[in-house]
């Protein structure tokens, strides 16, 4: 089932098929929700819910500048070249609701609250990200629009005319590169990622994270409870790897570098092992043999980046006579013996 998101400055919805969800912050910080049916009201409550929200700032500037294109003191075309600028412009809240809602989408476990930590770990870029379709919109814009700057005295209106068909030819082209070209996305997404990762998003905190759970709970709880179930595990397998991975033939002392790469490969397991990385080593969490492939994958990672020669050191603590997970346990274990 294909369901959209969206982000504003207390909050973050969820549009599935038939309701929308909403969760949001208070001032106190505490955490709403509601469920609203797909209809024409729900969609004017929740967009104004949405433009309310924004700072003084932001409504100030956008109501300046309906006026002066309303008045014709500015071309009206401005004010959508404005309004889809405002895209790079988010404030933080905002950025980190927006952050959080992507990791949602890229996490592939079930999404709880108890899981807002792993959540965090999961990629902040969203390949269906609206960013897309603001960055093509602009390309298209400026492709049309500067060479009429320079052969055109009375440009305005063909410039008018690029601003505006521009953007059902964004939504189009967008479409056309998701549904054929889906196998080269890493390629034509990278602007889109690079944009979502330093300018459209930020790293949540927990109450965005567990913020963006709620509302994804609420819609799934209604259209999809399925996805809320747990998935079995084999919980006599569970083992601890504690995992150090070194090219030998390195120049220098840092690693941060091939360090990120490895954490994102990790990543990408996120939905069977749990990860905690160290300034010494990775701790990973999980069924033996998924943790194996791991490390096999992230043994390859200096190779990949031209080293001739690796040493990973590895270290197993396999315990077959207790179930669940052990690492919480022990360092719970730990505490306990010292307040004794």
């Amino acid at each position: 089932m294909k369901i959209r998101g969206l982000s504003c400055q207390h909050g973050v919805l969820f549009f599935g098929a038939s309701s929308i969800s909403r969760a949001y912050i208070d001032r106190e910080g505490k955490i709403h929700n509601e469920l609203l049916p797909l209809s024409l009201r729900s969609y004017l409550k929740v967009m104004t819910a949405v433009a309310s929200a924004m700072p003084g700032w932001y409504k100030l500037a956008a109501a300046a500048w309906f006026t002066a294109a309303a008045f014709q003191l500015l071309p009206f075309y401005t004010f959508l070249l404005f309004a889809m600028g405002t895209h790079f412009i988010f404030p933080e809240q905002l950025k980190k609701f927006h952050g959080a809602e992507h990791k949602i989408f890229s996490f592939s476990g079930v999404p709880r609250k108890s899981s807002w930590r792993r959540i965090k770990l999961a990629s902040i870029t969203n390949p269906q990200c609206s960013t897309n379709i603001v960055f093509i919109y602009f390309i298209l814009f400026l492709v049309m629009a500067s060479p009429v700057y320079i052969v055109s005295s009375p440009g305005n209106v063909f410039i008018a005319v690029s601003a505006y068909i521009s953007l059902p030819m964004a939504f189009a082209a967008e479409k056309v590169l998701q549904r054929h070209f889906a196998g080269s996305r890493k390629t034509w997404l990278k602007p889109s990622y690079w944009l979502q990762r330093n300018i459209t998003c930020s790293v949540p905190e927990k109450v965005h994270v567990q913020t963006a759970i709620t509302a994804f709970r609420t819609l799934a709880e209604h259209e999809f409870p399925h996805r809320l179930r747990r998935k079995r595990k084999e919980q006599l397998s569970m083992a601890i790897v504690d995992v150090t991975v070194s090219p030998i033939d390195k120049q220098g002392t840092g690693m941060s570098d091939t360090v990120a790469k490895i954490q994102d490969v990790l990543e990408k397991h996120n939905d069977k092992i749990d990860i905690e990385m160290t300034p010494m080593s990775t701790l990973l969490e999980g069924n033996i043999d998924d943790l194996l492939q791991a490390v096999r994958e992230i043994h390859e990672i200096p190779f990949q980046e031209g080293y001739q020669r690796v040493s990973t050191n590895i270290r197993i603590d396999d315990r077959r006579d207790a179930e669940g997970k052990q690492m919480k346990k022990k360092m719970e274990s730990v505490q306990n013996a010292r307040k004794q």
